[in-house]
């Protein structure tokens, strides 16, 4: 057909013709079948019945363990006991993986106070409290705003 028009109106004919058929065709098969749900429930009950389940187990979680309580405070104008219990318990860890610590006392002090003065600025509070974590075989600082 050259015919646009004619060609647009054959197209369309023929699309809704392939609809009804299809319909047609899906009706015919539900009414000598069955309803699907009707099938659905006749297969479950000629099934043999399962035995009951058992709840699954727990999913283990997808974070890490619990955390160690934040163990270091530090406050605007403490002593450096805070810092040397934080370095410590770095040193510790090292040990415990075997290495020695990369980083000295003076480094963990500036890393600490600087650290500390960007939380209070951020969040607006006096405390900051530190834990130290191992990740990956690496050992880290996790560093945490507290509200007191």
């Amino acid at each position: 057909m050259r015919d646009n028009a004619r060609r647009f109106r054959f197209n369309q004919l023929l699309s809704r013709y392939n609809q009804y058929r299809e319909m047609w065709g899906r009706k015919m098969r539900e009414r000598e079948e069955g309803p699907l749900d009707f099938r659905r429930r006749r297969a479950a009950l000629l099934d043999a019945p399962e035995p009951p389940r058992t709840p699954p187990a727990p999913r283990p979680r997808v974070t890490s363990a619990a955390a160690d309580p934040y163990v270091v405070r530090v406050t605007p104008g403490s002593n450096g006991d805070a810092i040397r219990k934080l370095y410590g318990e770095i040193e510790k860890e090292h040990k415990k993986l075997g290495k020695l610590p990369t980083i000295t006392y003076e480094q963990l002090t500036a890393m600490v106070t600087k650290q500390s003065d960007m939380l209070r600025e951020r969040y607006h509070v006096d405390t900051v409290a530190f834990r130290v974590d191992v990740v990956d075989g690496k050992v880290k600082l996790k560093a945490k705003p507290i509200q007191e």
